[in-house]
């Protein structure tokens, strides 16, 4: 991820230090999400008692988001500001400090997650600032716990916690609203679990190293084109080695990330006698909630084990 401080620091010290909105002119508690998955959840929990604006536009790579002042205003403004952790976010503590907002309550969404811990030995390097994923005792770790419901189970417990903490009059409400979208959740998990239980096949090939919590969770194996990151550019030669699995695994389908470009994933499948099935790592605004577009994606999953 690539992110620039300058003017943000500039911004935040000079006409935001030591202020924070409690609550904007329609009464609604106002919350600031790092980008589109962990926003989805937060309006889920919070439902009409949150304004929850997001800081990485729609459309664009939170990988490669770079911190804008208009970002730093936003957190000024805000009582609450949901971040998903684990590497994601590399500029968060330098947006916090800019924004001088001190009533503001950061809330690590992923925590209480067991992290997977990625091996450094997947020979891609990484930009000059490229900072992200070293969340955990400097360890680097895979961030994409939103992609499996077991994550979005444990990140509307820490967010329904922090809106409470922010809107106390508001506790039972956000709790129902929380114990509803789990309940769906878990009904969700538990026929995905049986399943994929059941599927033939167990391994799947995506663009990039995106689902390791959901393959955990289900017993399933991941084979990747690029990094967690989608950094680096495979050589002739992994590109070959990953169309000989193919082959020999009786993969058919390659995942291809919608916010990413194809142009790897369909080399690959082309290689492979494949084809390609777009997916959604739900990093930019589209249609559907985070509950259906969770099941969509598990459902292609399941047909292409089939």
């Amino acid at each position: 991820m690539k992110y620039t401080m300058l003017g943000a620091l500039l911004l935040g010290a000079l006409l935001f230090g030591g202020c924070g909105q409690e609550k904007p002119a329609d009464g609604k508690l106002p919350v600031t999400a790092s980008f589109a998955a962990v926003a989805e959840i937060g309006r889920e929990i919070g439902g009409d008692r949150v304004q929850v604006a997001t800081l990485i536009p729609e459309g664009a790579e939170p990988h490669d988001f770079e911190l804008k002042p208009s970002s730093v205003k936003t957190l000024a403004g805000s009582r609450v500001f949901l971040y998903n952790g684990l590497g994601m976010e590399p500029w968060k503590d330098q947006a916090l400090q800019s924004a001088g907002n001190s009533s503001l309550i950061a809330v690590k969404t992923s925590a209480g997650i067991e992290p997977i811990y990625l091996e450094e030995e997947h020979g891609h390097d990484h930009e000059p600032g490229h900072e992200h994923g070293h969340d955990h005792g400097g360890e680097a770790v895979d961030p994409h716990v939103w992609l499996t419901p077991s994550g979005g189970i444990q990140m509307a417990e820490n967010i329904a916690a922090a809106y409470i903490k922010a809107d106390p009059d508001g506790r039972d409400y956000y709790e129902a609203r929380k114990e509803n979208f789990i309940r769906r959740l878990r009904a969700l998990d538990a026929e995905y679990r049986e399943k994929f239980e059941e599927a033939p096949k167990k391994t799947i090939v995506a663009g990039h190293d995106a689902f390791g919590y959901l393959c955990r969770d289900y017993g399933l194996c991941q084979e990747s084109v690029q990094d967690v990151y989608a950094e680096g550019e495979p050589g002739a030669g992994d590109l070959a080695r990953l169309a000989d699995f193919c082959r020999e695994n009786g993969v058919t389908t390659v995942f291809a990330e919608e916010l990413a470009s194809p142009r790897v994933s369909e080399t690959l499948a082309s290689e492979a006698g494949a084809r390609v099935e777009t997916i959604d790592t739900l990093e930019g605004k589209a249609d559907g909630s985070y509950e259906e577009r969770i099941a969509a994606n598990l459902e292609k999953i399941r047909k292409s084990l089939e």
